[in-house]
């Protein structure tokens, strides 16, 4: 990724995706963002990204929240003589997965509204696939203090009487 994407939310968190799905489903040969579909991959192999967003609601932190839509994409090979059940219950692995989901960051929503169906892609003909989408709100930039620094000197002075 170039210099000014380096370290941001959204690569932070597709690097976190990255990780907890490699590690939460190690028989996946390959687990990709934004993948080149020209390129060749092993399979079963996860394909995801961020493919659509919209304005969350505003915490007041001056953070930015952000409504997101992640897909996924489950690939097996389509010769695979179970090839339907093995591909649906890789689907169903990354539901379960996805189930209350924070990616061990601290910007981030748990998961929500995970929907998986048997879809098609027409660079991927070889594979049997499935879509697996969810929405997560995540916040970005910096929090803000919205007031001045006003800092001053409080002196508390408290008469106590023994009775």
């Amino acid at each position: 990724m170039s210099e000014e994407l380096n370290g941001n939310e959204l690569e932070q968190l597709h690097d976190a995706i990255t990780r907890t799905i490699k590690a939460g489903m190690p028989d996946l040969l390959h687990v990709e963002a934004f993948p080149d579909l020209e390129a060749r991959f092993r399979v079963p192999a996860l394909f995801f990204g961020l493919t659509e967003f919209k304005p969350g609601q505003d915490t007041g932190t001056g953070k930015t929240a952000i409504h997101g839509k992640f897909q996924a994409l489950v690939l097996v090979d389509s010769t695979h003589k179970h090839a339907p059940l093995q591909c649906m219950w890789i689907a169903t692995r990354l539901a379960t997965l996805l189930r209350g989901q924070y990616w061990d960051l601290e910007f981030t929503e748990d998961a929500r509204d995970v929907h998986a169906e048997p879809t098609s892609h027409p660079q991927l003909e070889s594979c049997m696939v499935w879509g697996v989408s969810w929405t997560q709100v995540f916040h970005v930039g910096e929090a803000e203090w919205p007031w001045d620094d006003e800092s001053q000197e409080v002196i508390w002075n408290v008469d106590v009487v023994a009775g």
